[in-house]
C-alpha cells in the first residue's frame, strides 16, 4: 500500500509548509529510497479520520491502513517497517541530540533577551560540538548519517533563520565558537535529502514571528 505522509501545508494551502518534524521524516523516506504520497493539510482540509483518532496533529504517516504521529515514533516505525539502509542512532547520541530544540525554543521565545536562556543554549551548542569532535564528524556517529542527523538539521536550519532575526549577539557567538558545529550545518544544509525538502527561511521567520506574538 502507497504511503501517505500528511504534514503542514504552506502558504498556497497545497504545498508544503515549514516543519522541521515533517522534513526529518521525509529524508529518511527519501534515504531508503521509500516512494510516498505528500498531503499538505491546512486546519480546513485535514481529513475526518486525522481530526477524530489523532487530534489533527501533523505530521501524521499513514501505511497499510495504520496512521503513526509523532516525529520519533513515525522514525522508529520506518526504521523497523524497512530496515534497508539503516539509519539507526547510537543510544547515547539521541539523548545528547533532545536537549537542543528545546533550548532554542525557549531562546527564541524570550522577550526581552534572558542570558540565563541564552546560555543554556550556547551550552546545548557546545554539547554539539563535543559530540562531532568526539566522531571524528562529519555526520554525528561519525561517518554515516543516523536518525539524529536527519532530525537535528531541519532544527539547526530553523536555528539558522530565527536566531540571527531575533537574538543575532547569540548568533554571532555560535558562528564564532563552535567550528565544528558550523562545519556540521553545512555538510548538512548541502546534502542532498535535505536540499530536496527544504524551504525558504523567510517562511520559518514569518511564523516564529507569529509565534512571540502571541
Amino acid at each position: 500500500m502507497t504511503i501517505e505522509l500528511y504534514l503542514k501545508a504552506g502558504h498556497k494551502g497545497n504545498d508544503v509548509g515549514d516543519c522541521p518534524f515533517a522534513q526529518f521524516i521525509r529524508c529518511i523516506l527519501n534515504h531508503k529510497d521509500i516512494s510516498y504520497d505528500l498531503k499538505p493539510c491546512t486546519q480546513e482540509t485535514k481529513p475526518e479520520w486525522l481530526l477524530k483518532d489523532f487530534e489533527g496533529r501533523l505530521p501524521c504517516l499513514m501505511h497499510n491502513g495504520k496512521g503513526t504521529i509523532e516525529s520519533s515514533d513515525i522514525a522508529d516505525y520506518i526504521e523497523k517497517t524497512f530496515p534497508q539502509k539503516s539509519l539507526k542512532t547510537p543510544e547515547e547520541v539521541s539523548k545528547e541530540v533532545l536537549v537542543f530544540f528545546p533550548a532554542m525554543v525557549k531562546l527564541c521565545k524570550s522577550i526581552p533577551e534572558d542570558t540565563e536562556l541564552e546560555k543554556k543554549f550556547l551550552d546545548q551548542c557546545q554539547v554539539l560540538e563535543d559530540l562531532l569532535t568526539s566522531s571524528g564528524g562529519p555526520y554525528l556517529s561519525g561517518a554515516s548519517e543516523t536518525l539524529a542527523d536527519y532530525s537535528l538539521a531541519p532544527k539547526l536550519f530553523h536555528m539558522t533563520a530565527i536566531v540571527p532575526e531575533f537574538h543575532p549577539k547569540v548568533y554571532e557567538k555560535l558562528k564564532q565558537s563552535f567550528p565544528k558545529l558550523n562545519a556540521y550545518m553545512t555538510t548538512m544544509f548541502d546534502h542532498k535529502h535535505f536540499c530536496s525538502t527544504t524551504y525558504d527561511k523567510q517562511w520559518v521567520i514569518e511564523a516564529w514571528k507569529v509565534k512571540r506574538a502571541l
